[in-house]
This record gives structure tokens, sequence and C-alpha cells, in this order.
């Protein structure tokens, strides 16, 4: 049998915070929550001082400096296409629920169910749909009972599109988002945390850091760069550590930006190998290691102003 807490109201309007902890069990498995419905709707909702309108659900097109690309030649072998294609995982209470790959090249919009009748900006032309896995997947009552509450104020959902230039996303949904990435304000070639504000178009990763951190890492002057934003939705995310502990986590990574960091990853165990047959059987993969890793050489990080509204960060 399971017991309750009824949670006092004068407790209820003073709070805990804006989430409390999953309890764990001996074996450090998540279960029930003990969440009150104040909690529960702080938990979920932006806060918001007036009535704002709707930004338009698609890209804006109009904007020659939206999406920026290079002014100087990219690598060769290189093409904004090969960097749109975007692995996205999402993870519910710390638990890996399902992955897509994005192949669209206007992105995609990640939104927790199908919109009907919202004509041409939802068709398949437009970009693709990636859906949050449904709530009725989680195991644990009160988890799974909170988590569709949060999905509720999810609808709008987020954009997310990528090039050669990074990762871009836009906020239409309701509940508030944090994220952590290694965007152009990192310091340290570190993912740096901030919030997403609602409509704004924000950069959240950089492809040039990652290439300059890459190169860095190659020569052993720094850790491996991690190729993966992190958003965390209607909680606070103020370190990596914690997001194991979080209601909705979604990952997002360029695949040829996991691709080169896997790349110098065999490079550097083969120098460091004293083994002299340590080679790749695949001659087409070898092929395509080096030109992927030439490419990586050969990048030249271009100077750029910035033409995104910088993000807020968090304060811990």
């Amino acid at each position: 049998y399971k017991v309750y807490r009824i949670v006092p109201e004068e407790e209820q309007k003073h709070g805990k915070g804006s989430m409390m902890p999953m309890a764990t069990t001996s074996s450090g498995d998540p279960t029930e929550m003990d969440c009150s419905p104040a909690e529960i709707e702080e938990l979920i909702k932006e806060e918001e001082s007036c009535s704002i309108q709707a930004s338009p659900e698609y890209w804006p097109q109009a904007n020659i400096n939206a999406f920026p690309l290079h002014q100087e030649p990219m690598p060769s072998g290189t093409s904004n296409s090969v960097f749109s294609q975007l692995m996205i995982s999402f993870f519910y209470g710390g638990k890996l629920m399902h992955n897509t790959l994005v192949t669209h090249p206007e992105g995609c919009r990640i939104s927790p169910q199908q919109h009907l009748g919202r004509g041409a900006l939802y068709s398949s032309d437009s970009m693709q749909s990636v859906h949050f896995p449904p709530a009725e997947l989680i195991e644990y009552d009160r988890q799974r009972y909170v988590t569709r509450k949060l999905l509720g104020h999810l609808e709008r959902g987020v954009l997310v599109r990528a090039n050669q230039e990074g990762i871009f996303i836009k906020r239409l949904c309701q509940s508030r988002i944090f994220w952590s990435g290694l965007s152009e304000a990192s310091s340290q070639y570190n993912s740096m945390p901030g919030k997403l504000e609602r409509d704004a178009v924000v950069k959240i990763f950089d492809t040039g850091r990652f290439y300059q951190a890459l190169q860095l890492y190659q020569e052993s002057q720094i850790p491996a760069p991690d190729p993966t934003v992190t958003l965390c939705f209607g909680e606070e995310l103020s370190d990596l550590n914690s997001a194991k502990s979080k209601l909705i986590i979604v990952q997002i990574s360029i695949v040829n930006c996991q691709h080169m960091l896997e790349t110098v990853n065999m490079r550097r165990s083969q120098q460091y190998s004293n083994n002299p047959t340590m080679e790749m059987c695949d001659d087409v993969a070898t092929e395509q290691m080096a030109r992927i890793y030439q490419d990586l050489c050969s990048y030249s990080v271009p100077q750029r102003s910035p033409c995104y509204r910088d993000n807020m960060p968090i304060t811990v």
C-alpha cells in the first residue's frame, strides 16, 4: 500500500523550492515524488508579469541575419546539409526514453503531440516533427502524473535548427526551459548554463568554438569538448550533475560534430597505443575518417559580430 502526506496550506504558500527531489530506494532507483499542487504549478509555469502575444511558430525567413553562414569557404567535403543532421535524446527522471534522428534541412519542432488544423506551418514540408515520449511510459505513479502535467504546458514546444554555425533554438511553449551547451559565451571551452527567453532565437551551440576545443583536445591541452546541448524543461539546471534528477531532459547534438569527436578519440588512441597492427578494417571508414579529420584541421573560424540575442544566465 502507499502512504500519502497531506501538505498544509501554509506550507503550500511558502513552498520548498521549484522542485522536490525524487525519493530513491536502497537500490538508487527513483520512486514516488512528493510535490504539492502549488509546487507543481510553480514548476511548470513561466512567471509572466504581463500577457505575451504568441509569435509565429516558424523560423524568421525575412531576416537575412537570422541564420548567418560563413563568409569564408568551408573545408572541402563539408556542406550546410551535413551539419543539419541532429540526434535528439529524451530522458525522463534520468532514464533514456527515446532517440530521434533529425534530417530535415529546416530543423524540427519538438512538442508533446501532433497539432491538427494548424495549416502549412506544421506540414512535413516545413520542418520535421519530433514528439516527446508519452508520460504513460513512466513506471512510477507520482513521476508520471507530474510529467504529464508538465507536458501539458509544452504544447507549442520548441523549434530547433542547425547549420555549420551551430545549433539554434526558439522557445514557443509556456514552460520555463534551461539549457547548457558550448556556446560563444562559454569560458574555457566548458558548457555554460542559460535560460531560454520566450520567442527569442538563441544560439545554444557554437560549431567554431567546438572545433577550436577539439584541436586543443587533440594536442592534449584540454579535456574532450562536449558536443551535446542539454535542455531541462520546467526546472532550473545549474549544472549537468543534477540532470539525472530532472523530470524532462532533452539532449541534442550535431551528428557530424559527434563523428569528429569520435575520430579524434580514435586517432589519440592510435597515437598512444603500442600496438602497430591497430588499424581500421574498413577502408571506406578509414578514408571517411581521414577526410573528416582533414576538414577539422583546415577549418578556420571567421571573425564575426554576434547577431543573436544574448541568453539570460542562470543565477545559482
